[in-house]
């Protein structure tokens, strides 16, 4: 579950190496957000300097797509993952990145995020 002011892992290579969580869209009457909800972030360190420059600077202000939260609830059972990790989109909703490093949950596949199957190492199923 992700609240505000909680630190996000960005695992693509959009530049963003860790990001804050800094309101919870669609969801501005609950106190936290689960995977599947995009939320707003800012950018609190980029990987890197050696690589080329990047269009997202420190302190910019994105929309995320949560992919994994450190506990997961679910009916009978909890995932527990190491980090919270998060997917950068653009204002339109498509990925920023054009490569995921950690495969994804199948229920996003499902909930219309089709293309970042394509660019994820693949799904795993709970």
């Amino acid at each position: 579950m992700i609240q505000k002011f909680t630190y996000l892992h960005i695992p693509e290579n959009s530049g963003v190496k860790n990001a804050q969580a800094i309101n919870l869209r669609r969801n501005y009457k609950k106190k936290y957000s689960s995977i599947g909800h995009i939320i707003l972030i800012s950018v609190k360190s980029l990987r890197g300097k050696k690589i080329l420059p990047n269009k997202i600077k420190k302190k910019d202000i994105l929309p995320t797509l949560i992919i994994t939260t450190k506990i997961y609830k679910k009916k009978n059972y909890y995932l527990k993952f190491f980090y919270n990790n998060g997917i950068i989109l653009n204002f339109q909703g498509q990925p920023y990145a054009s490569k995921i490093f950690i495969p994804l949950l199948k229920s996003l596949y499902f909930r219309g995020f089709l293309r970042l199957g394509l660019l994820s190492s693949g799904f795993f199923q709970i």
